[in-house]
């Protein structure tokens, strides 16, 4: 009976070990412009970065971006225009390298003035082992945008 025992506890901490070598988080860095319906390109657009970790279905991010793009490269330029945001998705394989995604995040703006909420969906396509590109359709503060990007894993 020990035997026994002894195997099985054997064979159950090779498998662990075995799972916690394959783990791997694989890190990336993103672009968008998520665009809405509006006859101001400038004043509808909200260009944004994104940094962020993958593991299997799940990733974690941290965006900033800026409210428009309306008096970007002027004097007047002020941090208030900044926002961030964390951000949680989960995907799925849709084929051998297209994936479907939902996603959800929380952010504010950089002066605190109020915090948003965004949620949506999305697809991405990878075009080499590490870069890609994105397309979503998501409601951010009550508004709702299609955002085109790419991204870089590393």
């Amino acid at each position: 009976m020990k035997r026994i025992f002894l195997i099985g506890l054997m064979l159950v901490s090779m498998i662990s070990f075995s799972q916690e070598e394959t783990k791997s988080y694989t890190p990336y860095f993103a672009a968008g412009l998520s665009m809405t319906n509006t006859d101001d390109f400038n004043a509808g657009n909200y260009p944004s970065i994104e940094v962020g970790l993958m593991y299997s279905e799940i990733t974690v991010a941290a965006v900033f971006g800026r409210n428009n793009l309306t008096n970007m490269f002027d004097n007047q330029e002020s941090f208030n225009n900044y926002w961030y945001e964390g951000k949680i998705s989960y995907s799925k394989p849709l084929s051998d390298n297209i994936n479907g995604y939902g996603l959800f995040g929380i952010g504010t703006y950089i002066d605190g003035s109020s915090m948003f909420i965004e949620y949506g969906l999305g697809i991405s396509s990878d075009l080499t082992d590490n870069i890609g590109t994105f397309i979503q359709v998501s409601n951010w503060d009550n508004v709702n945008y299609i955002t085109p990007g790419f991204f870089i894993s590393f």
